[in-house]
């Protein structure tokens, strides 16, 4: 089996588990309103609501983003929209990943967060390995 490509992940976030001891934790979290986030996102916790965005450092203005959101804590596990309003999503919590999988918000690039995700357990890999059994 070669590299899973990004369109071969499903809606169910076990499907495939990375790294070298194909160990990953997740953690349900809030995600705030108003977005429309894909599968790999790495997403970022607003201090006052302790809701989770799209992580980014620049808003649609260009103004610098200083609501604690800029700063990359999880990546999401399945697609979730939330232009209804706020939802529950499933997220990594640890785990190493392809980086052609994780996406990022504006103003960041996958080296911008992965110091802050490697910090927390959460590691970005040219190559994947997909999990046996």
């Amino acid at each position: 089996m070669g590299i899973p490509r990004s369109d071969e992940f499903t809606s169910n976030p076990y499907d495939y588990r990375w790294g070298s001891d194909n160990s990953v934790e997740t953690r349900t979290v809030t995600l705030a309103a108003g977005q429309v986030l894909k599968k790999g996102s790495v997403l970022g916790r607003i201090d006052a609501t302790g809701e989770y965005v799209l992580c980014a450092k620049t808003k649609a203005d260009a103004s610098a983003v200083n609501d604690g959101s800029q700063r990359a804590r999880l990546v999401l596990a399945s697609s979730v929209d939330t232009t209804g309003g706020s939802k529950k999503g499933v997220t990594y919590t640890k785990g190493t990943f392809p980086k052609t999988w994780v996406s990022v918000g504006t103003g960041h690039t996958l080296l911008t967060v992965e110091e802050d995700l490697r910090d927390l357990g959460i590691y970005l890999s040219e190559v994947a390995i997909p999990a046996v059994g």
